[in-house]
């Protein structure tokens, strides 16, 4: 889930009153605070009802704005206990766990909806056991709806045409299995729209396209495919999250309208594929997580057109070869995450690293690196980390560990192979011209491995004095 707690929240916009508003309900206590109230109201001695009065801070939304949170114990109907309270037009109120069906929904709309529609802004529902939505259409000036942990398997076609005004929308883990096509038509100006529902396995076409301030969009579902359209004409976006769910391909034109994108997440599908030029028009792309999909290969010009892209993350995938040139146009990586992957890097085959100048960390752990090569580091003045734990390294060569000035806050880089072995080494045979980079100071280099105690007397045999100080050791158990 998001953000949001597992809560049943309806939250009203009205007019700034007190705690002392409210009479204490029969058969219930009552307890104030400064800025708070709590009631308890109880039905045979056992706790049936509960109320919590906040009074929020000014600037917290908005000035004087109230919250009022109503908690059912023990899911019965609440509306036994409204006919004694006062209900003055409250900022927010919060129903928790109440048995609200589809007859209650209609109650609930004439005792509360009716008397304040011109202020109800924010409307949640969650945890509840009703089975349709409708009869919404008293809400026309909502800017924020939210459905969670219901039961709903049917939507109104129109329940949503009113809100013309709504900004936020929610549906999270309600058992929707279908949404109409036509339920967003008068939605223009939506702004964040959220769709967790692991019973839905298709969206409609153009389900949200062209909505012009559309900026964030989040779907976990079950998606099998994503409609060419989905997306068109809403240029606006520019957080896209399309996680978990079942995806085994993407339409080449799916993102072509999205030049604003910033964060694209396609993590937790079935990715075989990636059709080069896919991210073509992502001019603005700074976050791309492709991570725990069936991706078998990166091809030349898969990221082309990335120029801005600074954190790869191509994590828990079956990748077993990259090009050479993969990574060409995007020079402006920092993060690259290639962990868990079938990924031999063969002799020399390096090169792919070369032209991302701003690298920070790199990750390669858990994949079939026999041998690894350190040359392409050469000019890497931001690089910090290199992580090659779990795989198959057996010799270190430490020559072509470049010597570059430090720059910026950078003072020294990791190299870590986990706890394991490495059987044969190589340092720098000379004496390194500390002189030659005066009056700057060196990188030095740390590596951290298993302990192996001809290597250490290898390496204070033959290293120089500057080499060591080039270099480093942190050894895993040592004392084993």
């Amino acid at each position: 889930m998001t953000s949001f707690s597992r809560l049943f929240l309806l939250l009203i916009s009205l007019t700034f009153i007190t705690a002392n508003d409210f009479d204490c309900p029969h058969d219930c206590e009552c307890r104030t605070g400064l800025n708070n109230f709590h009631i308890l109201c109880k039905n045979n001695g056992i706790d049936q009802f509960g109320m919590e009065f906040y009074n929020m801070e000014p600037g917290e939304i908005s000035q004087n704005r109230q919250m009022l949170r109503l908690i059912c114990y023990t899911k019965n109907d609440f509306y036994e206990f409204l006919p004694e309270l006062k209900l003055n037009p409250y900022i927010q109120i919060t129903f928790y766990n109440c048995d609200i069906n589809q007859t209650s929904i209609r109650r609930l709309e004439v005792r509360l909806f009716e008397d304040h529609q011109e202020n109800l802004l924010n409307l949640e529902v969650t945890s509840n056991h009703f089975f349709m939505l409708s009869g919404f259409e008293k809400l026309p000036h909502l800017e924020m709806l939210a459905f969670f942990y219901n039961n709903i398997e049917n939507i109104d076609p129109k329940l949503l045409h009113p809100m013309t005004n709504l900004r936020r929308l929610y549906f999270i883990h309600n058992n929707v299995t279908y949404l109409p096509s036509k339920l967003l038509k008068n939605n223009r100006r939506l702004e964040k729209i959220t769709i967790e529902e692991p019973t839905l396995q298709e969206l409609p076409d153009a389900f949200l396209s062209n909505f012009p301030n559309l900026n964030y969009v989040e779907i976990e579902c079950r998606l099998e495919y994503l409609s060419e359209n989905l997306f068109r004409g809403s240029k606006s976006i520019e957080k896209l999250f399309i996680r978990y769910n079942d995806l085994w391909k993407i339409p080449i034109d799916v993102f072509v309208d999205q030049e604003n994108l910033t964060d694209l997440s396609l993590k937790s599908n079935y990715l075989k594929i990636l059709h080069e030029g896919v991210f073509r028009n992502l001019k603005k792309l700074s976050n791309l997580d492709l991570s725990k999909n069936q991706l078998r290969n990166v091809s030349e010009n898969l990221f082309a057109g990335l120029i801005n892209l600074e954190v790869l993350n191509l994590r828990d995938n079956q990748i077993y070869t990259i090009a050479s040139s993969a990574f060409a146009q995007n020079p402006l990586i920092r993060y690259l995450n290639l962990e868990q992957n079938e990924i031999s890097l063969a002799v020399g085959n390096n090169s792919m690293f070369a032209p991302l100048k701003y690298l920070k960390k790199l990750y390669l752990a858990n994949n079939e690196i026999t041998e690894f090569h350190f040359n392409w580091l050469a000019k890497k003045f931001h690089f910090e980390f290199l992580d090659l734990t779990n795989n198959k390294i057996e010799k270190l060569n430490l020559k072509e560990l470049p010597v570059n000035p430090i720059q910026d806050a950078s003072k020294g880089v990791t190299i870590d192979l986990g706890n394991h072995k490495v059987n044969e080494m190589s340092v720098p045979e000379h004496n390194i011209d500390l002189y030659a980079y005066a009056p700057m100071e060196l990188i030095s280099y740390t590596v951290k491995m298993a302990y192996n105690v001809h290597l250490e007397e290898f390496f204070n045999v033959t290293a120089e004095d500057v080499v060591k100080r080039f270099i480093t050791f942190d050894y895993y158990n040592k004392n084993q």
